[in-house]
């Protein structure tokens, strides 16, 4: 998806917790296919050790059980602040209320986590809430506000509108920069592949040092492309 689904990542990360959790507590619907695949690998034509009932337990113990552990761990320490996440989703329009009372009460809750959570950054975190209410007022009336995408419209928060809601903005610019997918890294690294350099017709900085390095190295020189100089000119 194109979109920044914030509602649902707490969803996906603790069903995947579960379902990793499951193979561990449910080692039979796992081991089942044991017995056939070593049977299968007896029958090779190399000196293969037929594992005993003590070997399986002791493999599951001390390797299967603990990689399951490290992979749990692993998702768990990725995703420290799900609930944080998920109050994102405020900047859904589709989900804004037609009714007045319901509007006014409308992720109420989600922005004050946010709030709370980027207090130190925000310019003045007590209007927060009026401009709040002024978006979800404004996607009220705005037809195509209405049927845009939560990303598109936090691209908007940040823009065109960050002077009349400065606090959003900066909220609406932190969740802009969190991933909720790797789709948009698996698009860059498609779009690299796609993209193929020509010696002496340099696209960017990175193929000029590339074309520059060729020359120097075939006069004996040193190498130029270096991480710690790639680095540099990245980060400026």
């Amino acid at each position: 998806t194109k979109d920044a689904v914030y509602s649902t990542v707490g969803t996906l990360v603790m069903g995947a917790i579960t379902t990793v959790r499951s193979m561990k507590e449910h080692p039979e619907l796992n081991f089942r296919e044991l017995p056939v695949t070593i049977g299968q690998l007896s029958d090779q034509p190399f000196r293969f050790k037929k594992p005993s009932a003590n070997d399986v337990s002791e493999f599951k113990s001390n390797v299967f059980d603990k990689f399951i552990d490290a992979v749990v761990n692993n998702l768990e320490s990725r995703f420290p602040h799900i609930p944080v996440l998920e109050a994102f989703s405020m900047f859904n329009p589709t989900t804004v209320p037609e009714d007045q009372a319901e509007r006014n009460d409308h992720c109420k809750d989600e922005l004050q986590m946010l709030v709370e959570r980027f207090t130190a950054v925000l310019p003045d975190a007590t209007e927060a809430a009026s401009e709040y209410s002024v978006l979800k007022n404004t996607i009220h009336q705005d037809l195509g506000l209405q049927k845009t995408s939560t990303t598109v419209l936090m691209e908007k928060v940040a823009g065109p509108l960050k002077e009349a809601m400065p606090n959003l903005r900066l909220l609406a610019a932190v969740g802009l920069l969190l991933p909720t997918s790797t789709a948009d890294c698996e698009r860059g690294f498609s779009t690299l592949k796609r993209a193929t350099r020509t010696p002496g017709q340099p696209r960017g900085v990175i193929d000029s040092l590339l074309d520059d390095q060729e020359l120097e190295q075939e006069g004996g020189g040193e190498v130029l492309l270096t991480d710690k100089r790639i680095i540099s000119l990245i980060i400026i």
